[in-house]
């Protein structure tokens, strides 16, 4: 992060447990918040809804504003509210989107402006 790569947070190739996919979320969640918390970052992009749930509580967000979309279905948005008020979130739902949809998100977050 400090020489200004992208990083991924990944549950990829995890094993399906029971019940356990909201504690994996809420982990993710507290990575993602102690890693805004200590870095200058772009913004996030996150896919799946109780991952991009848990990342807002973990932000303390109050609300997202939505800014537009980078594609069809997938929002940008700024959290509200938290320690990182103001930072571009984009998210997409976990199966949905074009196969280059988080490539799109991420040059979205690296070379536009955000109004």
């Amino acid at each position: 992060i400090s020489a200004g790569r992208n990083v991924a947070l990944s549950l990829l190739g995890s094993p399906y447990v029971e019940g356990l996919s909201f504690t994996l979320a809420r982990a993710l969640g507290e990575m993602a918040a102690r890693l805004a918390g200590r870095h200058k970052l772009a913004g996030l992009v996150v896919t799946g809804g109780d991952v991009a749930l848990a990342v807002c509580r973990a932000l303390k967000a109050t609300a997202v504003s939505l800014v537009t979309e980078v594609a069809p279905g997938i929002p940008l948005g700024r959290i509200r509210g938290g320690p990182q008020e103001g930072l571009p979130l984009i998210t997409k739902a976990g199966g949905f989107g074009q196969e280059d949809a988080i490539i799109a998100a991420i040059r979205c977050l690296q070379g536009s402006s955000l109004s």
